[in-house]
């Protein structure tokens, strides 16, 4: 019987030169199932470990730019489109749920937008 390599998910944070953004993205979605967050974070799972995944993107990153691998846990909880929160879910179980969401309209015409 093949036994599958383990996998883990990553938050992969990130601040890279925007020149460099496109191939860095790349090469982070090349580590397996991905789902983008925000602008400047991913979740990734892969078979690969911290370490690898350091070492393919190191050559994408410079002095001034920042990367972060961190392995989320439960309870969480958050906010956001909700196909993330679909992928969340999967890889973490569900939110927290201890949070009442706001009522967006209301917010919005106090702030005139």
């Amino acid at each position: 019987m093949n036994q599958m390599a383990p996998t883990t998910t990553f938050f992969a944070i990130y601040d890279v030169e925007e020149r460099f953004q496109s191939r860095f993205s790349e090469s982070l979605k090349s580590l397996g199932d991905w789902a983008i967050l925000t602008p400047s974070a991913m979740m990734v799972r892969t078979e690969k470990s911290p370490e690898a995944v350091m070492e393919q993107l190191q050559p994408l990153i410079g002095p001034r730019d920042s990367l972060w691998l961190v392995t989320p846990s439960r309870p969480w909880s958050g906010y956001g489109d909700p196909t993330v929160d679909d992928c969340l879910r999967a890889a973490l179980g569900p939110d927290n749920g201890n949070w009442v969401p706001k009522d967006w309209n209301e917010i919005l015409d106090q702030r005139g937008d």
